[in-house]
C-alpha cells in the first residue's frame, strides 16, 4: 500500500453553508446531507444530482438519519432551533416537527435499524428526549444531567439508552420505564464520548480528565480506570471481539489497552497534532486514526508500526472508519469533504464537499455496510458508483477560505489549520458556531456571540502575537 493515496474523484455541490452530516440510503441509491445552510438534501448517488431539498428548519441543521435501512422512506432531521423534523422521503414533505428542547439539539438516533418507531435526542438543554415517530408524540423526557448532553446511543436491543454528558457523569436509562437505571460517576470532567462494548456487556467512557473508564453496563459498577495520557481523551473505541480498546488524545498519540483488565499495551506515536479519532477494522489487525495533522495514519494493532500514512487534506481530518471487511475506509475534514477510499489500492473512490465536521466514526457491529457518525448513518455499500466523474483540486490557496479557522474535537480551542490557537473558557464555548474565511463566529453557552475576525496570516505564531 503505497504511503501517499491518489487523488479524490467526486464532488456534490450545492449547499450555500457547512454541510455537518451526510448519511446514504440502505440501497446506496441517495445521499442525505445535512447543513449550516438550514436545509437537507436528496442527492442520486449515480448521477449527483440533487433530487429535493427540504426547507422548514430555521437554524443550522447538526445531524440527520435515516429511518430504517430496509425502506428509508423518511428522514429524521435535527438542529439548533431546537427541534427534530421527520420528512416523507418520496415526496419532501415534513411530517412532523418534533418540539419541545429548549436547546440546540445535537444528536439524533432511531431506536433500532429494523423498527425506527421511537426516536431519542440529545440537546444543549440537559435533557434527552424520546419520541413516537409515529405520532410526533414526546414519549418520556429523561431528566438528570446537569450538563449539555453530547452523546446518545441506543442499545442494540433498544431497551437501554446511554447518555454522556457535561456534568462529567454518564447515565443509563430504562427506554420503557424513563428512569435513570444508573449514573455512572468517577470522571472529573466533561464526558465526550460513550460506546457500548459490541455485546452489550460493557461501557467505555471518555473524558477531558484524562481517563477512560469502563464500566459493568448492566449493574452501572465501575470496573475499572484506565489512565496514562497527558491531555483529555477525545474518543475510544472497542475491538470487534471486545478485548482491546484504542483511545485517542489531545497527546499526538492512539494508545492500546487490555480491555478486560485495562492493562496498557501499547502507544502508537507518529501524529504531530491531536489524534481525534480511532477505528479498528473489523478483524482487529489494523486500526485507522486521523489527526489535526491533517494526515490518517493506518497501524499495525499487533507491532503498532505506522503501515501507511494518508495526506492530500488542506484541513483538519476530524474521523475516519473502516468498512466491516475492512476493504474501505471513510473520512471527514475540515477542508470541506468527506472522502471514501478503496484501502486495497489506495484509491480514493469518492469525494463529497460537505464542511462535515464528525467527532466519531463507527461501522454497525450487524451491517459492515453502515457507517455511524454522531451526524448520522452512512450506507456505503455501493459507494464505487461515485467514480464517474472526474477528480477534483485540492489547491485552495487562491481562496480566502481556505484559511483553515475551526473549533477542535471538543470546542475548548480556536485552531488553525489543524493546530490549537486560542482556549476558550468555558463560558465562551460554543453551542453553534460558523466560519467565513478569517472570521468565526460562536453562539456561546453564555447565550452571548462572540466574532472573531483574524488577520490574513498563514502563520499561527503570527497569529498568536
Amino acid at each position: 500500500m503505497a504511503d501517499n493515496w491518489s487523488a479524490c474523484l467526486k464532488t456534490l455541490e450545492g449547499h450555500s453553508g457547512w454541510v455537518n452530516a451526510v448519511a446514504w440510503s440502505h440501497d446506496a441509491t441517495r445521499l442525505v446531507s445535512a447543513s449550516s445552510d438550514k436545509t437537507v438534501k436528496i442527492w442520486d448517488a449515480a448521477t449527483g444530482q440533487c433530487i429535493l431539498t427540504l426547507e422548514g428548519h430555521s437554524g443550522w441543521v447538526s445531524a440527520v438519519a435515516w429511518s430504517d435501512h430496509h425502506d428509508a422512506t423518511r428522514l429524521a432531521s435535527a438542529s439548533s432551533d431546537k427541534t427534530v423534523k421527520i420528512w416523507d422521503v418520496a415526496t419532501g414533505q415534513c411530517i412532523l416537527t418534533l418540539e419541545g428542547h429548549s436547546g440546540s439539539v445535537r444528536a439524533v438516533a432511531w431506536s433500532d435499524h429494523h423498527d425506527a418507531s421511537r426516536l431519542a435526542s440529545a440537546s444543549g438543554d440537559m435533557t434527552i428526549k424520546i419520541w413516537d415517530a409515529a405520532t410526533g408524540k414526546c414519549i418520556s423526557m429523561l431528566k438528570g444531567h446537569s450538563g449539555s448532553v453530547n452523546a446518545v446511543a441506543w442499545s442494540h436491543d433498544a431497551t437501554r439508552l446511554v447518555s454522556a454528558s457535561d456534568d462529567k457523569t454518564i447515565k443509563i436509562w430504562d427506554t420503557v420505564t424513563s428512569q435513570c437505571i444508573s449514573t455512572l460517576e468517577g470522571h472529573r470532567s466533561w464526558v465526550n464520548t460513550v460506546a457500548w462494548s459490541h455485546d452489550a456487556t460493557r461501557l467505555a467512557s471518555a473524558s477531558d480528565d484524562m481517563t477512560i473508564k469502563i464500566w459493568d453496563a448492566a449493574t452501572g459498577q465501575y470496573i475499572s480506570t484506565i489512565k496514562g495520557y497527558s491531555s483529555w481523551v477525545i474518543t475510544v473505541a472497542w475491538s470487534h471481539d471486545d478485548t482491546r480498546l484504542a483511545s485517542a488524545s489531545d497527546d499526538s498519540t492512539v494508545k492500546i489497552w487490555d480491555a478486560v483488565i485495562g492493562q496498557y499495551i501499547s502507544t502508537l506515536e507518529g501524529h504531530s497534532s491531536w489524534v481525534s479519532v480511532v477505528a479498528w477494522s473489523h478483524d482487529a489487525t489494523r486500526l485507522a486514526s486521523a489527526s489535526g495533522d491533517m494526515t490518517i495514519k493506518i497501524w499495525d494493532a499487533a507491532t503498532g508500526k505506522c503501515i501507511s500514512t494518508i495526506e492530500g487534506y488542506s484541513g483538519l481530518v476530524r474521523a475516519v472508519a473502516w468498512s466491516h471487511d475492512a476493504t474501505r475506509l471513510a473520512s471527514a475534514s475540515d477542508d470541506k469533504t468527506i472522502k471514501i477510499w478503496d484501502a486495497a489500492t489506495g484509491q480514493c473512490i469518492s469525494t463529497l464537499k460537505t464542511n462535515c465536521v464528525h467527532d466519531y466514526l463507527e461501522f454497525d457491529r450487524s451491517n459492515s455496510d453502515l457507517l455511524h457518525t454522531d451526524a448520522g448513518t452512512f450506507e456505503i455499500q455501493s459507494v464505487a458508483t461515485f467514480s464517474q466523474l472526474g477528480p477534483i483540486s485540492l489547491d485552495h490557496a487562491s481562496s480566502s477560505s481556505a484559511v483553515s479557522y475551526s473549533l477542535n474535537p471538543d470546542g475548548r480551542w480556536i485552531t488553525y489549520q489543524g493546530k490549537n490557537l486560542l482556549w476558550l473558557p468555558p463560558e465562551y464555548r460554543s453551542e453553534s458556531s460558523a466560519v467565513s474565511g478569517t472570521s468565526l463566529s460562536l453562539g456561546c453557552w453564555s447565550r452571548c456571540v462572540l466574532i472573531f475576525d483574524f488577520a490574513k496570516s498563514n502563520s499561527i505564531s503570527q497569529q498568536a502575537q
